[in-house]
């Protein structure tokens, strides 16, 4: 819904563990170590080496993993968004990646860094 700020610092969620997935009856929580997290509300694209995935939570509620168990463990590598700042994608270890989409109409993710909270 909203863009990715300019001053959000994403960075401080590089080279940090992925160390809860949790799944509530609307959305899906990514808690990386205890820096922060990053809720899902909407569409995102796993992706392991050259293989994607294309989801979209609109079945309430949720009722599978949508193949995001697999990043459990696993240390994000960069945080960028792309040049539009409407995208969050994630590079993990192992050649995992996370493509957060931003929906235009509504709020797509939560980015929690610290004491900050972001609503995209």
């Amino acid at each position: 819904m909203y863009l990715i700020p300019k001053d959000i610092e994403i960075a401080k969620l590089e080279n940090v563990l992925i160390t809860q997935i949790c799944y509530s009856s609307n959305n899906i929580s990514l808690y990386f170590e205890t820096i922060g997290y990053i809720i899902i509300n909407g569409e995102f694209v796993i992706s392991h080496k050259n293989k994607s995935e294309h989801h979209e939570i609109i079945e309430i509620p949720i009722s599978r993993d949508f193949g995001l168990l697999r990043l459990m463990g696993k240390k994000s590598i960069h945080l960028f968004s792309d040049k539009e700042r409407r995208n969050l994608i994630i590079k993990f270890e192992d050649d995992y990646s996370l493509k957060l989409i931003n929906d235009r109409q509504y709020e797509s993710f939560i980015v929690c860094i610290e004491d900050t909270t972001t609503i995209i």
